[in-house]
């Protein structure tokens, strides 16, 4: 906070206020209506309190700019809109952020996978539906010899007679092994009347869940334990958070604050 401060042109006076209010506040707690005894806030300001609003300002501005930065030296790319091509990488409101990114098939490719069906809305050598790479990484020969390789998927499974697409007949070698090869990968796809789909490999389903995502995450951060990490739906949320914040030791009480 002192950094952002001095960023934005606060003299020294304003430091010692800030730095009062945050370090060195002191409060106390109502039991039955009587208070208890004064400690000091060491960190942070008290719930409600209207310079938490100000304050909040302040911090957003210094991760607008570290965003900003990091977006002007490459490390993120933000997604682009409109007609005049507005790039955004982050929205902030209040206390809430949302951070806006590029679309990449690598951070999908875990989670996504193609279900053909008419093979009319997929990419024959450019998609990946069959394997886990494309038909023009696996068959890098036979898709150099193809004259149309933009073609969907409905173009090619039903074709008998390769050669009124390809530039010339595969010659012996590799081009004649990469092209037995996929005919054999392509043989038993059949194509139907629906529509070509995407599955979400984490719901058995296949339809996105955002508590499939969900489960995806805990499994990932929490630490595996005896103990259910679930919220439970037969009491408040708001219980539901203090007993996880009790379990975690996090409650604000006066020997965590110290």
């Amino acid at each position: 906070m002192d950094s952002i401060l001095e960023k934005l042109g606060f003299g020294s006076k304003w430091h010692f206020w800030i730095h009062g209010c945050l370090c060195k506040a002191r409060s106390s707690v109502l039991v039955n209506g009587s208070p208890t005894s004064e400690f000091e806030i060491f960190k942070g300001l008290r719930q409600g309190d209207p310079l938490s609003l100000f304050l909040s300002t302040f911090a957003m501005e210094g991760l607008h700019a570290i965003t900003s930065k990091a977006e002007d030296m490459g490390l993120i790319k933000g997604a682009t809109f409109g007609r005049d091509s507005m790039n955004v990488s982050h929205l902030m409101y209040a206390d809430d952020v949302i951070f806006l990114g590029e679309w990449s098939w690598l951070n999908a490719q875990f989670f996504l996978s193609l279900r053909i069906g008419n093979g009319e809305f997929t990419r024959f050598w450019k998609d990946i539906w069959c394997g886990d790479k494309s038909l023009s990484l696996q068959f890098t020969c036979i898709f150099l010899l193809d004259s149309d390789r933009d073609c969907l998927v409905a173009n090619r499974i039903p074709l008998n007679d390769w050669a009124s697409v390809l530039r010339r007949n595969p010659r012996g070698g590799a081009e004649l092994i990469q092209f037995e090869a996929l005919q054999a990968v392509i043989r038993d796809v059949v194509l139907s009347n629906k529509c070509d789909s995407w599955i979400w490999s984490l719901d058995v389903s296949g339809g996105f869940s955002f508590a499939s995502t969900r489960h995806f995450v805990d499994d990932q951060t929490l630490e595996i334990g005896l103990d259910a990490t679930r919220w439970n739906k037969c009491i408040p949320i708001k219980v539901n958070v203090f007993i996880w914040r009790l379990a975690l030791n996090k409650l604000p009480s006066r020997l965590n604050m110290k």
